[in-house]
């Protein structure tokens, strides 16, 4: 039973306290006394919806607490709830956190409401199955609380299932097009640094003329003219040889002319081999260009650099992935909510005897 009922900033209540003796209480008073706002607080206390309208104004937050006679079926000796102006309210059982739906049940079996017309919700078939559940044995019991599960999965996969066939249209629209772009990307063959490579053999393709010409002057002039660098040098080399017979300084400047030398064949050499290598062709410069033309129109739709484009493949790769495995994923949804089906079908003629047999001892009670 009932002990003690304690409301704080509740409605119009700034703060009371209740103390109920044992057998009948009766509060009586006329219209708008208030008597309604202890029911309304009981109903709370049990676990129904909370509005921040209960909450006294100017207050932050309400408080209702009951105290019960101890009861070790029940196991209910305090009972409260508060609500937070900020919508949230919380729950408490034997001084311990609970939830409000934990609240409910616990209280169901010591605190019960009735008010005017309250009867007629016998009349709802919900209500009476509500009963009609309390009267179950251990065993049902155990069936209903795995048929209320499976039936909270079930829902969640219908609702899955329809999601993925809500988009199918859209996910099917999204795989044609990253198909499209990852066979774009995959054709190009794309390479990190080719657009720097790219650029400098354009710079040397777009002036051929004048580095051919430029580069055979230098030629020229090096080694393969009629009054070369190299000849002259050499000629040069030997005469200080000559004379650094005689003079070790001479001698030292005729080993550093011959280094010169050295380097100056070196430097000759190499401008031949650019020269008999180089390809000044028109059809690669056209090449070239049209390589770029198609790198920048790739960096254009998907990224600012190579890299970039190269780093968007990859995450189109992986969405490519997931979206097609959305059709797998269907397949394994599809069979996990035949899969319930049948299991609960199966929990729900179980549920369905159990009920049938309680059924018979309440008509019999009643």
């Amino acid at each position: 039973m009932l002990l003690e009922l304690e409301l704080s900033n509740f409605a119009i209540v700034d703060e009371l306290k209740l103390d109920l003796g044992r057998g009948l209480n009766v509060l009586s008073g006329e219209t708008g006394a208030g008597k309604s706002i202890l029911v309304d607080a009981l109903n709370l206390l049990s676990g129904a919806r909370a509005e921040t309208a209960w909450i006294r104004q100017g207050a932050d937050t309400a408080l209702i607490q009951g105290v019960f006679e101890t009861s070790s079926e029940a196991g209910v000796d305090s009972a409260a709830r508060r609500l937070s102006s900020g919508g949230r309210s919380a729950a408490r059982l034997n001084g311990e956190l609970v939830t409000v739906t934990e609240l409910a049940e616990r209280l169901g079996s010591v605190l019960v409401i009735h008010g005017q017309h309250a009867s007629q919700t016998l009349m709802n078939a919900g209500e009476q199955r509500k009963l009609l559940d309390r009267l179950l044995d251990a065993k049902a019991q155990r069936t209903l609380a795995r048929y209320r599960q499976l039936f909270g999965e079930y829902g969640a996969v219908t609702r899955e299932l329809e999601r993925l066939q809500d988009q199918l249209r859209e996910r099917a629209r999204r795989l044609d097009m990253l198909q499209f772009q990852l066979d774009e990307i995959e054709t190009a063959k794309l390479k990190p640094g080719e657009v720097e490579a790219l650029e400098a053999e354009l710079q040397q393709l777009r002036h051929a003329e004048r580095i051919v010409s430029s580069t055979g002057n230098a030629l020229d002039f090096l080694n393969e003219g009629e009054a070369n660098a190299v000849d002259l040098a050499s000629q040069a080399a030997k005469n200080l040889e000559t004379a650094g017979r005689y003079s070790q300084e001479l001698a030292a400047l005729a080993l550093e002319l011959g280094d010169a030398l050295l380097s100056v064949k070196a430097v000759a050499d190499a401008l031949s081999d650019f020269l008999s290598s180089f390809d000044a062709d028109p059809s690669r410069l056209d090449a070239a260009e049209t390589r770029l033309a198609d790198i920048e129109s790739l960096k254009r739709k998907y990224g600012e650099s190579v890299s970039a484009v190269l780093e968007y493949q990859e995450r189109a790769s992986l969405e490519l992935e997931t979206l097609q495995n959305a059709e797998a994923d269907m397949a394994d949804l599809e069979t996990r909510r035949s899969s319930l089906a049948s299991e609960l079908k199966q929990l729900a003629d179980d549920l369905h005897r159990a009920r049938g047999k309680a059924a018979a001892k309440l008509s019999k009670a009643v």
